[in-house]
């Protein structure tokens, strides 16, 4: 299955700071893993995601700084660079340059861990991929069979073996959950 950017559902961040776009939302009555690729376009605080574990990862723009409350600083400068970090400690964002997207990796730690790896793939050299399991595409471009996968567009492959090929240098962010 594939899912595309432009059919994202759109939602305000809990702090009122910015607009998020929802790839995968799973679990009732909270969240219990979640998707999603956000638009930051000032700096700012994290919102306040207590009992969540995260992961972000820069996908647009020249990137940006979490400053956290204990002194820890990351910086993320270049595609594909992530940070993972529990959702209540709720770091300072400051841009470098201008506006960034962001993947965001959030899974409920009592109910989801989560395999998050960033992968480069050359053009024309295929590998395999065995679900459950969402393949994210910054940049470049994939096939799974006859369909393309896009930039910032989402592969969902479910639990049969695919094989997939990027058409171009590509980068992607490959995302497993576990159940607790």
């Amino acid at each position: 299955m594939i899912l595309r950017k432009g059919e994202y559902r759109a939602v305000p961040w809990l702090n009122g700071g910015g607009i998020t776009h929802d790839i995968v939302v799973d679990g009732a009555p909270i969240a219990q893993r979640r998707l999603s690729l956000a638009t930051i376009d000032r700096d700012g605080p994290f919102s306040d995601l207590r009992g969540y574990d995260r992961t972000i990862v820069l996908a647009g723009g020249t990137g940006f700084t979490l400053a956290f409350a204990d002194g820890t600083q990351v910086t993320l400068d270049r595609l594909g660079a992530r940070c993972d970090f529990a959702g209540e400690t709720m770091p300072d964002c400051s841009l470098l340059a201008g506006s960034v997207q962001a993947f965001n990796v959030m899974v409920h730690r009592d109910a989801a861990r989560a395999e998050v790896e960033v992968a480069h793939r050359l053009p024309h050299v295929p590998w395999r991929e065995r679900g459950p399991v969402y393949v994210f595409v910054i940049t470049g471009d994939i096939a799974a069979g006859p369909e393309t996968i896009s930039e910032h567009d989402t592969l969902f492959i479910d639990a049969a073996e695919r094989e997939l090929v990027a058409s171009r240098e590509s980068l992607l962010v490959r995302v497993a959950f576990d159940e607790c």
